[in-house]
């Protein structure tokens, strides 16, 4: 062994131009691949942070369908859980801060097999006022760990912190600050997590649950939803593995082009060493000896390409972590981190010996099967057979470089497109203020009318302010966490199940952000909290719903699943929202603000000069009115805009990235193909010479043999992305 590891070092040393070359592109490909995968690992492919994870499943019920305490005695769960979404105040140095936590149920953590860092989770019968707070969180406000059995104020109550949990503790793409107990019986939009029986699947616990609830619904009347279980891992993981793996799959490209690439120099120095080969067959030597040198060298090239990549991969993850959207930023935050850990050694491992090795077993095939004589007498030729695998090598670089910069363009093509489409509402110079208004503070409807009232009169007053409108909530208009919509009820036809995105608003909103009123009115002065209640319904509801009959003064009853709703006018036909990553469009309904007085709305300030130079005069105004509160969050709907489409972002950029990684992997494996090609030939050139060609026929015959490789790899390259772009669209 060690023989042959001298003896391949020595022949690598003889060229080292082409080592060189070659562990500088497996080093690219290699370390492009490692880094990237290094998020797969930690996001997607490291345990989730709990014990036995794999039992862990998320359940979804029918909004009126069962509650988790429905489900104690159901034969698939040894246990189940639940948490809420909720924004808190959260009292801490003097100032009010405006969080986001769980309510959770007593047993949760219990669920999940989470173990507090300091202190203890809740027990089964908490209902004392008391918090769990995020190991970050805990840092942020003080890193004390005495903390435990001091208060804090949350929404206006006194808390009691009993625990702070892991670092690594992750529940969703959110960033969990404070989590509260809350009783078993809770029902909404939150979520439910269950640790499934020994031997029960997620698709049996469905069907349990199915039934559970067909058999609640004469009682609960759960409408068309059903219920589903998943795993939990794949609920957080969905939209990550989505991004991850589509970014993975592309730099599987840029590994093909690097595979390519390598195969070609370790065939053109082959065929460059085939006269060495023949007389040392001819001396005596075995063939079998021959294969095993060759098969060293390749191996020697694939430990230096892999350290090489190793090494690249490590000083690109600040890079990689720098770029990632920032739901993917707070996921690593939740799990260990990107790290050079022994899963990617081990895949940085695999891809470099399978790289080398794969392309390094065809020209030591070569040599074990050549036949003596006549690789004698091609001692000064070069075989047309393998001009041919070489350059068909080339041309397979050249048309996945081209298949991935397209791929690159398209992508970006799409994002740019997404910024230009007619989501149905005007960005342009428009303001959108979050307006966190505390409970504590403001406890009733009328007093945060009130607030909201003031800080829309500061606006208005502003020089450059034109309209001011309120909407709520505050997810708009990217689309809320029920996709599907609420239901809703019409009058007119008491059977049918129709959906839509509630929101509530003033009739500014649309003049400020311009959706069309067609038919009807707008909300008046007239519709107040005491005022019959009104409603008005977009383009797709009306079309949906209503056909070509007039909605106008027909009678719906929002929210239908909520026992308080009452029936409403329709007094009005809005133009259509669009979700800007959205391929359907949403139907949306609205109140008028007076009538439903939202504790956190925003306010859409519509400006006549360029709204970012109005973010501050707008933010100290609104601050004014309460300067002890949160401080509003001001910024512009287009700016807005773009940080929604952070994973578009992401892709777009990273993909360009490999594109480019891809060009020059095929620069510099056409140039290293091309320089042995010249080198092979300089003979038959010398010939040529001699026999009277000119500089000129010579650079001719280099130029047009490259050119006509690289024409066949971009025609191939074109067709093939147009193929994939059918395919994916």
């Amino acid at each position: 062994m060690l023989d042959a590891l001298r003896q391949a070092a020595r022949a690598l040393k003889s060229q080292p131009g082409f080592a060189a070359i070659v562990v500088v592109v497996l080093g690219l490909g290699i370390g492009a691949n490692g880094a990237l995968f290094s998020a797969v690992n930690s996001l997607l492919l490291r345990p989730l942070p709990y014990a036995n994870p794999s039992q862990l499943v998320e359940v979804s019920l029918p909004r009126r369908g069962p509650t988790v305490a429905d489900l104690k005695n159901s034969r698939s769960f040894a246990a189940v859980g639940a948490y809420r979404i909720q924004v808190f105040d959260v009292l801490s140095r003097g100032a009010v801060t405006r969080t986001i936590g769980f309510s959770v149920t007593p047993n949760f953590f219990s669920v999940l097999g989470v173990e507090a860092a300091i202190g203890r989770v809740f027990t089964p019968d908490e209902h004392e006022r008391t918090v769990v707070i995020s190991y970050p969180y805990w840092r942020e406000i003080s890193g004390d760990p005495h903390i435990i059995g001091q208060t804090l104020s949350i929404s206006g109550e006194p808390r009691t912190v009993v625990g702070v949990l892991p670092a690594d503790f992750t529940l969703s793409i959110r960033d969990a600050v404070v989590f509260l107990p809350a009783p078993d019986n809770q029902r909404g939009n939150g979520g439910i997590v269950a640790r499934l029986n020994d031997g029960v699947t997620a698709a049996s616990a469905q069907a349990e649950i199915a039934g559970i609830s067909r058999a609640l619904g004469a009682e609960m009347s759960a409408g068309s939803e059903r219920a589903t279980v998943i795993p939990l891992a794949q609920a957080l993981r969905s939209n990550d593995a989505n991004v991850l793996l589509l970014l993975q799959a592309s730099l599987g490209l840029v590994l093909l082009i690097t595979c390519a690439n390598v195969g070609n120099l370790l065939i053109v120095r082959a065929i460059a060493r085939r006269r060495e080969f023949a007389i040392r067959l001819a001396l005596g030597a075995g063939r079998g000896r021959l294969f095993s040198q060759l098969m060293t060298e390749s191996a020697v090239l694939a430990v230096l390409g892999g350290l090489l990549g190793s090494l690249l991969a490590s000083w690109s993850l600040g890079i990689v972590d720098a770029g990632l959207p920032a739901n993917l930023e707070r996921r690593l935050r939740g799990a260990e981190g990107l790290s050079i850990d022994a899963t990617v050694l081990a895949f940085l491992a695999a891809l470099s010996m399978s790289t080398v090795v794969l392309f390094g077993l065809a020209p030591a095939l070569q040599v074990y099967r050549a036949d003596l004589m006549s690789t004698l007498r091609e001692a000064r030729a070069t075989s047309p057979r393998r001009q041919r695998l070489g350059r068909g090598l080339v041309v397979a670089e050249v048309s996945l470089a081209l298949m991935l910069s397209i791929g690159a363009g398209l992508t970006a093509k799409d994002l740019f497109g997404l910024q230009r489409a007619d989501l149905g509402f005007s960005a342009g110079d428009v303001l959108r203020a979050a307006v966190d208004l505390p409970a504590a503070r403001y406890p009733t409807g009328e007093r945060r009318a009130a607030v909201v009232a003031a800080m829309a009169e500061r606006c208005r007053a502003l020089p450059g302010v034109e309209l001011v409108g309120v909407i709520a909530p505050q997810y708009f208009p990217f689309g809320g966490p029920r996709v599907r919509g609420s239901l809703f009820a019409l009058r007119t036809a008491p059977g049918v199940q129709a959906r839509a995105e509630v929101y509530v608003a003033n009739a500014d909103y649309f003049r400020a952000v311009r959706i069309p009123l067609l038919k009807g009115r707008l909300f008046g002065d007239a519709d107040t909290s005491t005022s019959p209640p009104v409603a008005l319904i977009s383009a797709s509801v009306a079309s949906r719903y209503w056909g070509t009959r007039n909605p106008i003064g027909d009678e719906i009853r929002l929210q239908a699943e909520e026992p308080r709703s009452s029936w409403a006018t329709v007094v009005g036909v809005v133009g259509d929202v669009r979700n800007p990553v959205a391929t359907d469009v949403q139907p949306t309904a609205y109140r008028p603000y007076s009538q439903s007085l939202e504790a956190s709305p925003i306010l859409m300030v519509r400006t006549n000069r360029p709204a970012t130079t109005l973010v501050e005069p707008v933010r100290q105004a609104m601050h004014a009115i309460d300067r002890d509160g949160p401080e509003p969050r001001v910024v512009s709907l287009q700016a807005a805009l773009w940080d929604y489409l952070s994973y578009q972002r992401f892709s777009t950029s990273a993909i360009a990235i490999f594109a480019a990684l891809g060009l020059l992997l095929t620069a510099v494996g056409v140039y290293g193909v091309m320089r042995n090609w010249v080198t092979l030939r300089t003979h038959e050139i010398g010939v040529r010479i001699a026999l009277g060609a000119r500089p000129r026929d010579v650079l001719r015959l280099v130029v047009g043999s490259a050119a006509a490789t690289v024409f066949a790899g971009v025609a191939i390259g074109v067709a093939g992305a147009l193929a994939l772009q059918r395919v994916i669209a």
